[in-house]
């Protein structure tokens, strides 16, 4: 009897803690960083519910060996809140991608989110960079991911960052499906980093470097 009352309470606390709308002190308790904090305050209102979701992140390297998937120490995070309103599950989700030092991001860079959510447009994405770990984010560039059904998508030559360490806040609102019981948002979340670039911009150099000495040797022969 005790045992099963125990689990009762362990539920009762589970739903509550599920179910209490999230103000903007309480976004404290989400770990979050001040920038990211700020950013989530500035979007959402009060008496929203911080719900849980569903989420897969894959990185994927162009490079002059092909296409692969490296290990990397990418932090990837996704927050969804929900509120009611004129009857409808309306929300607000946030995707955060905080890259590591040792990983460049390049102009041809491209990102993409397919969701379960009929997001509401425009997808926002905020750059932040830093240049040393223990510094504070601070804002690079803001700009809009184009849209289509159910994805949304960077545009090429949009992700550029100069700094060592690049962070990613894309942020968009929502309406829930109709009818749809115990429904949970699903993100998967792409990021393609076309490091080939670099290895294509070392061999222009390099031709350009030769079709000058070959130059210079024509005109030293013609004399």
């Amino acid at each position: 009897m005790k045992r099963l009352l125990n689990i009762l309470t362990f539920i009762f606390i589970f739903i509550i803690l599920n179910l209490v709308p999230i103000n903007a002190e309480q976004i404290d308790d989400l770990f979050l960083d001040d920038i990211t904090k700020q950013y989530i305050n500035e979007k959402i209102t009060d008496d929203l519910t911080f719900i849980n979701s569903k989420y897969n992140f894959d990185f994927v390297q162009v490079n002059k060996n092909g296409v692969g998937n490296p290990i990397n120490e990418i932090k990837t995070n996704v927050y969804s809140f929900k509120y009611v309103e004129n009857n409808e599950n309306k929300g607000y989700s946030f995707i955060t991608i905080e890259f590591p030092k040792n990983i460049k991001l390049y102009k041809q860079d491209t990102i993409k989110v397919i969701t379960n959510l009929a997001y509401i447009s425009p997808v926002e994405c905020l750059v932040l960079g830093k240049n040393k770990e223990n510094q504070l984010w601070q804002e690079v560039d803001k700009f809009e991911l184009r849209t289509s059904f159910a994805s949304m998508e960077s545009y090429s030559g949009q992700l550029k960052n100069k700094n060592k360490y690049t962070k990613l806040i894309i942020s968009f609102p929502y309406v829930e499906f109709k009818n749809l019981k115990d429904f949970i948002p699903e993100y998967k979340i792409t990021y393609t980093n076309y490091t080939i670039y670099n290895y294509i911009k070392f061999l222009y150099t390099i031709i350009i470097i030769l079709v000058f000495i070959s130059a210079y040797l024509l005109f030293k022969l013609k004399k």
